[in-house]
């Protein structure tokens, strides 16, 4: 429960109960600040305007970067050109469509209802650890106190923007029952520093300080504040640490002693998969369901270790197909619920040093991993079998410290290489997590990666999209000729390498438009290509150069709220190539004040007969006298062939793209 309205503020609280133990709840407001409109919103706008052509000649001045330019760039830049409405509406919008509860926040503010919001208060200490850290501080030193909540403090960044600085945390414990009960009632509000606003005691000005200005503006409109309230009791353990979670992940079990060369399952395998399929279940009738299983194939030391790969997979592949079947005896429909994950690690991870053929047969093995967590260590395994074995983590890619993802297989179907590894973004159900990774024929290696990062759009028409097609099918030339994206790559003689997730059937893409999530995925494919790619084994593998961010249709969400976030590697963005993907109003609105604080890179927008036309010739009036927004399109070419139409186009006017 994020958060339910209270009508009145002065209602009396009801004593929390729990295990026979009352507690008292009193509550002490924080600071009600109410600041007012001033009416000077052009001089926000004016001193924004000046920060924003400092920040771009500091940007200029330092083309290796400055860090936390690209989040002032956007902040100052937006606050410049936009209303107070358009402020609010591109961070509620982009910014924070990431951020749920903060979002949520935002919105009550804007609706002006000015009702108090209940806040799930035992959500907040489970889910972050430095406010639970400083929670057992203060409990360390006495059983009862209250002390402040920075912003600085949380570790969860919707709870940093959803809640702010929270003034007073007061806190109870019960040794004796085992209980804390924590309580608090803070004002959400905006600080605006300057410009009339009132001035407060130690305030000082934000980097955002023009978005608190426009949000205080707002008030005009009807914005109001309004009091955060959040009370709950919770195991004292929780705070101050005790024994797992029984819904932490389950400990990886073992299938060994598969036949020399064979994926085939013996009646001892059959038995184990029976008893995880029971186990998995079972667990449906409980709150923690267990809803991922991996599987790892392994073989022994013999043979070349590109069959070997094949043969792990052949492996999971085998168990994958039992376990599935095993499940719907067990529990029908329930296998359709349950994401089956599989990788190879060939013979690079042996639990026995293969020197007779008993450990050659403890190496040839596929683990299974339930609801799996980060990686155990060594001896940390559960076996139904006779033998213990571990899933290992890989090594890390030489010059990263990242560790690459695991490779799924690679293919030459399209001259060059095409590499699957397992990055796993979160919403690809019920496809399989897989990212392709295009190195073209010819491919040089050069001082840095320039990549082009393609997402592509939405998939819920089988059984031409079926829900369940990933990358390697979707850019399958002989399947969807359409979208021969790689084939692209070859015949434009750029020297880039192609990189395409595989998303959710309604575009999906889960942690990668996340705060940060670009730089965590970009980071796994750099270390991929540095583990099994052009510079594997290279000691000072290059860095990335320019970015290219591309879509198709419901991709272009995603592109935009990538583009439009503040982030590690936000930078590296050359142009961003959209193909018929205008779909929502503020597409327009975000795309004008993202191209008006980056004059350096550029946006094409290409529309078909998909529906978006309308709002590509909106955006085009409103980029009027922005160089870097070009619009094009005709509504009489099909929606699916808008990309490959101007594919060609697009590569070969990249002009900051090597050639092979």
């Amino acid at each position: 429960m994020p958060y339910v309205l209270e009508s009145e503020l002065e209602a009396p609280a009801v004593p929390p109960r729990r295990k026979g133990v009352t507690f008292v709840t009193r509550f002490t407001p924080g600071a009600n600040h109410n600041h007012l409109p001033t009416g000077r919103w052009a001089d926000v706008q004016a001193d924004a305007s000046g920060r924003c052509n400092a920040l771009r000649r500091r940007a200029a001045a330092n083309p290796r970067g400055i860090p936390g330019i690209a989040e002032a760039l956007a902040v100052e830049c937006a606050c410049a050109t936009l209303s107070p409405a358009g402020v609010a509406a591109l961070n509620r919008d982009t910014f924070m469509l990431v951020l749920p509860l903060a979002r949520r926040h935002l919105v009550h503010y804007l609706a002006g209802s000015g009702a108090n919001v209940k806040v799930d208060l035992e959500d907040v200490i489970r889910r972050d650890s430095n406010v639970r850290a400083k929670l057992a501080a203060h409990i360390r030193r006495s059983p009862r106190g209250q002390f402040r909540v920075e912003q600085h403090d949380y570790d969860v960044k919707d709870f940093q923007f959803a809640f702010g600085a929270i003034d007073r945390l007061d806190f109870q414990v019960d040794r004796a029952a085992g209980l804390v009960h924590i309580w608090f009632q803070d004002r959400y509000e905006w600080h605006p520093v300057g410009f009339g606003y009132k001035p407060l005691p130690g305030d000082g000005r934000r980097p955002s300080n023009c978005v608190h200005a426009a949000m205080v503006e707002l008030k005009i409109s009807g914005a109001k504040d309004y009091w955060m309230i959040g009370e709950a009791v919770i195991p004292l353990s929780l705070v101050t640490g005790g024994s797992p979670s029984p819904s932490g992940p389950a400990r990886p079990m073992g299938l060994d002693r598969f036949g020399l060369d064979s994926p085939a399952l013996t009646r001892y395998h059959t038995r184990l998969v029976d008893s995880i399929a029971q186990r998995i279940a079972a667990s449906w009738n409980t709150s923690t369901p267990i809803s991922v299983v991996h599987l790892t194939g392994h073989t022994d030391s013999r043979g070349p270790a590109d069959y070997n790969h094949n043969l792990g997979l052949r492996r999971t592949e085998t168990v994958r197909s039992a376990l599935v079947q095993s499940l719907e005896k067990a529990r029908p429909g329930v296998s359709r619920a349950v994401k089956l994950l599989t990788v190879s690690r060939g013979a690079t991870q042996p639990v026995a040093v293969s020197r007779t053929p008993a450990a050659m047969a403890r190496n040839r093995r596929v683990t299974v991993s339930l609801n799996p967590g980060p990686a155990l260590p060594a001896g940390q395994a559960e076996s139904l079998g006779e033998h213990e074995v571990s899933l290992e983590t890989p090594g890390m890619a030489p010059g990263t410290s990242v560790s690459p993802p695991p490779l799924l297989y690679s293919e030459t179907t399209v001259p060059g290489e095409t590499q699957y590894v397992n990055i796993t973004l979160g919403e690809e159900s019920p496809a399989q997590p897989m990212t392709g990774i295009f190195i073209p024929t010819g491919y040089r290696n050069p001082s840095q990666v320039d990549l082009i990062l393609y997402l592509h759009g939405h998939h819920k028409r089988p059984p031409r999209f079926p829900l369940n097609l990933s990358i390697d099918d979707l850019w399958l030339g002989s399947r969807f000729p359409f979208w021969k994206f790689r084939e692209g790559v070859n015949s434009s003689n750029r020297n880039a390498i192609l990189v395409a997730p595989t998303l959710g059937p309604g575009s999906e893409s889960g942690r990668l438009v996340t705060p940060g999530g670009l730089a965590w995925y970009l980071d796994q494919v750099l270390a991929a290509l540095r583990a099994y790619g052009p510079f594997k084994g290279a000691n000072d593998p290059p860095p990335l150069g320019n970015l290219v961010l591309a879509c198709h249709s419901g991709g272009g969400e995603r592109m935009r709220q990538i583009a439009s976030t503040p982030q590690k590697y936000a930078d590296k963005i050359t142009e961003c190539w959209g193909f018929d993907c205008l779909y929502h109003d503020i597409d327009l609105t975000a795309w004008v004040a993202w191209a008006r604080a980056n004059p350096d890179k550029r946006l094409f927008i290409h529309f078909g007969d998909g529906g978006t036309a309308e709002r590509s010739r909106r955006l085009q009036a409103s980029a009027r006298g922005l160089s870097n927004v070009s619009v094009d399109g005709a509504e009489s070419l099909e929606h699916n062939k808008v990309p490959i139409t101007h594919w060609q186009k697009r590569l070969r006017a990249a002009r900051f793209l090597l050639e092979r």
